[in-house]
């Protein structure tokens, strides 16, 4: 008899062991095929690609605009203190915001990166040389603020997608969840006036010296055609010695290095003239209100008016000034009493070359005379000067072509003494050569001279100069014995104030 259970019955236990053991085949199985790695590991590799990618692309590419964003903001901050130069503390704010903005529009066009710079992040105020800090200006603006007016432009420029502003979107990144970067960047420009252009002599010749002169406090010489240097002169640190080309500093190489001139060789620097005043000097003669009372250019205003107002305690009338016309004769001596303070003095010299001498009568004068808040106007006349008399906040100008159409005996003083603090600069401009003897002291004097300057020595006195500006359209030579020092406050001009520009930060 066939038994059907002998088919059909089956053991649990024995099933359940064979189960077990095929699954465990089939996954070792499993673990040992690599049939598909390949795709395994591209996604893998892909991943990391897109990674590594964005590093080297996107993160580039942030870079590259970092880079643009921060010329913008260069930029910007320069076109917007240069305009510091041009306006006053009322209406500074909005030429300042004006250029800045033209600039960064030309930088970084706007329908393709959106308005990188904003308003608000064009500030001006005052930039700290000594601490190297920014201090925004904040209304309202106080005319009598002790800082004076601003003088620093900051901007920020940005790429964030907000306020207006394009994002720096990425490619390769966003597959890994990152879909953009962040840009700020930031600059500071000052506008201010070099050391060399208010405490120097600026020759558009030769600067020629002889022995013994001694530059301290970072005082300037510059000859743009050379420097004709002797031996035995002391250069301190930071004191500069320039010229168009370093070939041109002689007579010889020998004198040119510290073996001969104590310091030069770290003075020495080869640039050139940037702007000549002994070439505007008609210009400068033109402005000054010699010939009928009217308008002259701003900055002569402003100094001519702080005269006036000290001299005669009276406020002229805006671009009008009270003239006090002296003519002089060959038959009479110049007499000083004629000059007034306050008022445009204008001498009228016989002849081109008539000396006139700005001094009181020795012979009368028990000890120096003080002449202050003066100004001279010389049409065709030489001016001498003597010990006996000191000049203080005065500008004294002429016409005349000749030579030494300014002069001095020994011991003229000229400026005040007050170490360097504002006022009491003495201006002398002229069309022709200026010649001093020695132990001229000198104090915020500017010299502006169409011709040469010639400052002489005497004996073994020293001649002093602090604050002192020569401008020669010809050269300027040195004899034995000056002392010339940087002034720690300003000379302030009266003529084309040289600005500079800067980035500080």
């Amino acid at each position: 008899m066939f038994n059907f259970r002998s088919v059909f019955s089956f053991d649990a236990d024995l099933a359940s062991s064979k189960k077990q053991t095929y699954l465990t085949s089939k996954l070792d199985n499993f673990v040992e095929d690599e049939n598909g790695i390949a795709t395994v590991w591209s996604m893998f590799w892909l991943i990391l690609c897109f990674s590594i990618s964005g590093l080297a692309i996107d993160v580039t590419n942030a870079w590259k605009v970092h880079a643009i964003l921060q010329s913008t903001a260069d930029v910007s901050a320069l076109a917007g203190a240069y305009e510091l130069s041009t306006a006053d503390n009322e209406d500074i704010e909005v030429l300042v915001e004006a250029e800045a903005n033209e600039y960064a529009s030309f930088n970084m066009l706007p329908t393709r990166y959106g308005d990188v710079l904003s308003d608000q992040d064009i500030i001006v105020g005052w930039w700290d040389k000594n601490d190297r800090t920014f201090t925004a200006l904040v209304e309202p603006i106080d005319p009598d603020d002790a800082r004076g007016p601003v003088n620093a432009v900051r901007t920020v420029t940005r790429q964030t997608g907000a306020n207006g502003t394009s994002a720096v979107g990425t490619f390769f990144l966003r597959f890994v969840g990152f879909d953009r970067f962040s840009v700020v960047t930031a600059a500071t420009a000052k506008m201010f006036t070099a050391k060399c252009d208010y405490d120097g002599i600026m020759s558009d010749g030769f600067v020629a010296m002889s022995t013994d002169q001694h530059f301290i406090d970072e005082y300037c010489i510059h000859g743009e055609e050379g420097i004709n240097i002797s031996q035995a002169n002391v250069f301190d640190i930071g004191t500069v010695a320039s010229m168009a080309n370093l070939n041109n500093c002689g007579p010889s190489e020998g004198h040119c290095l510290d073996s001969a001139n104590e310091g030069i060789e770290a003075a020495l620097q080869e640039k050139s003239l940037r702007y000549s005043k002994a070439a505007h000097i008609d210009d400068y003669l033109e402005s000054m209100p010699s010939y009928d009372d009217g308008d002259v250019n701003t900055s002569v205003t402003r100094y001519i008016t702080s005269i006036l107002l000290e001299g005669q305690k009276t406020v002229p009338l805006v671009g009008s000034f009270v003239r006090n016309d002296i003519p002089v004769s060959n038959r009479n001596q110049f007499d000083m009493s004629l000059l007034i303070p306050g008022r445009i003095n204008v001498i009228q010299c016989p002849r081109d070359g008539y000396n006139v001498n700005l001094s009181f009568d020795s012979n009368n004068a028990a000890e120096s005379i003080l002449v202050s808040n003066m100004i001279v106007v010389g049409d065709g006349c030489d001016f001498s000067f003597d010990s006996n008399t000191k000049y203080e906040d005065s500008i004294i100008a002429t016409n005349a072509t000749g030579n030494q159409t300014f002069s001095g005996s020994a011991g003229v003083v000229l400026g005040r003494n007050d170490g360097c603090t504002q006022g009491g600069e003495v201006t002398l401009i002229t069309k022709g050569s200026v010649g001093f003897a020695a132990k001229l002291s000198a104090f915020d004097l500017e010299i502006i001279a169409e011709q040469e300057v010639h400052l002489a020595a005497h004996a073994n006195e020293t001649s002093i100069h602090v604050g002192t500006s020569i401008s020669s359209g010809g050269d300027v030579k040195i004899t034995t014995g000056h002392t010339f020092a940087g002034c720690a406050g300003q000379t302030e001009s009266v003529w084309d104030i040289v600005k500079s520009w800067a980035l500080v930060l």
